[in-house]
C-alpha cells in the first residue's frame, strides 16, 4: 500500500508571517522511506498550517487544516477528484467558527466525525487572550451536500444529557412580550411582515439547558434569534443572531449590535422550515441551525435572572414546536 504524510510547514522563522504557511506530502510504503516532499496546497494567507488532515468521502478528497492567521484559527477546507489536488474552495469553506479549535475526524467506513475544543479566556472574560486548553465540543458528522460542500449535524444523542422538561410551548406561553407585530398559533409564536423589533420570553428560568425549536423567516426579514440570560438590571444577557442579509451568525451581547464576540457564514433562504438548537453549559454555548452549521463559543458572563427570549430584528418570523430541558450536571 502506499501511504501518504502529510504536514504543515512554514517558509521562514517568523510566526506570524501571514503568507508562508504551507502544505506539503510525501508517500512512502515502510515508513523507513520517504518521496522527497512535495506541495500539497498553498494557502497563500496563512502563517500556521496545523492539525492537516486528508480523508475522502463519496468519490472526492477532503483537506483540512487549522488556518492561523494571528491565532489558531478557523478549521477549513479544499475539495478536490485527486489526493493530491488541485483544491478549490467552497462557497462557505468553515467547518465551524473560531472557537472549534484544532478539529480532527475519524471514519467508521459509513459515517465521518469530526472533533474539535472551545478555548477557555483569560480570566473567564469576554474578549480577552485565547488560552491553549479548553472543553470538548459535541462532535459534528460531516455529511457532502449535492455540491459537495460540507454540512456539520450533531453527532451525539442529547436525550442522554437531558434531565426535566422546563417548557413547553402548549403548556408554558410566555412571560414577557415586546412589539406589536406578535400573534400565536398552535404551533408557536410568530412575527408579522414589516413589524419593527419584537422579543418574547419564554416562561421559566433557564440556566444549563438546551431549547429546541422550528424556525422559518420571510424575505422582509431582516434579523432574527434567540437571547439567554436576560432579564437583568444591568446586564441584558447574550443573543445568537441570525442575518439572513449577510448570510452570518453572530454571538453578540443582547441589544449590543455593534461588537460580534462570535462570527460565522451560513447559507439560508426564506420560507424555508429550519430546525434549531441551543445547548448552553455554564459558560460554553453550542448553537445548531438546519442539521448544517454548527456554531459554539463561550458566553462567561452569569446571571440571576436567566430569561430565554425569541426575537425578530425586523420583519416575518416564526417560531414553533418550543420546547427546553434542563441539562444533567455531570459535574457539581
Amino acid at each position: 500500500d502506499l501511504y501518504y504524510f502529510i504536514y504543515g510547514v512554514k517558509n521562514n522563522s517568523k510566526v506570524y508571517d501571514n503568507t508562508q504557511g504551507k502544505l506539503y506530502y510525501s508517500t512512502t510504503r515502510d515508513f523507513q522511506s520517504f518521496s522527497e516532499p512535495k506541495v500539497l496546497y498553498n494557502p497563500d494567507n496563512a502563517s500556521v498550517t496545523e492539525c492537516p488532515e486528508l480523508f475522502k468521502i463519496g468519490k472526492k478528497y477532503y483537506l483540512v487544516m487549522t488556518w492561523g492567521t494571528d491565532r489558531v484559527g478557523t478549521a477549513r477546507y479544499r475539495v478536490s477528484d485527486s489526493i493530491t489536488g488541485p483544491w478549490s474552495a467552497p462557497l462557505i469553506d468553515t467547518i465551524q467558527t473560531t472557537e472549534f479549535m484544532a478539529p480532527n475526524s475519524r471514519s467508521n467506513g459509513k459515517e465521518h466525525i469530526t472533533f474539535g475544543w472551545i478555548p477557555t479566556y483569560k480570566n473567564n472574560e469576554d474578549g480577552n487572550t485565547w488560552q491553549w486548553g479548553g472543553d470538548l465540543a459535541f462532535p459534528l458528522k460531516l455529511i457532502p451536500r449535492k455540491d459537495h460542500s460540507l454540512r456539520a449535524e450533531l453527532a451525539i444523542d442529547v436525550n442522554k444529557i437531558r434531565a426535566d422538561q422546563t417548557y413547553d410551548f402548549a403548556r408554558d406561553k410566555y412571560d414577557y412580550v415586546k412589539g406589536s407585530g406578535w400573534y400565536m398559533s398552535n404551533k408557536g409564536f410568530a412575527y408579522e411582515e414589516h413589524a419593527s423589533y419584537g422579543e418574547v420570553w419564554l416562561g421559566g428560568n433557564h440556566n444549563y439547558f438546551e431549547m429546541n425549536m422550528d424556525v422559518t423567516f420571510g424575505k422582509d426579514n431582516r434579523g432574527f434569534g434567540v437571547s439567554f440570560r436576560t432579564g437583568n438590571h444591568g446586564f441584558n444577557g447574550y443573543e445568537i443572531f441570525i442575518d439572513p442579509v449577510t448570510n452570518t451568525m453572530h454571538l453578540r451581547y443582547h441589544f449590543e449590535r455593534r461588537v460580534s464576540l462570535v462570527t460565522m457564514p451560513i447559507n439560508i433562504k426564506p420560507y424555508t422550515t429550519m430546525p434549531f438548537k441551543l445547548i448552553v453549559d455554564g459558560p460554553i454555548f453550542e448553537a445548531y441551525l438546519n442539521n448544517e452549521f454548527a456554531f459554539s463559543g463561550r458566553a462567561h458572563i452569569p446571571a440571576t435572572r436567566n430569561a430565554i427570549g425569541l426575537f425578530s430584528e425586523y420583519g416575518s418570523a416564526k417560531f414553533e414546536n418550543i420546547n427546553v430541558f434542563d441539562l444533567k450536571r455531570i459535574y457539581q
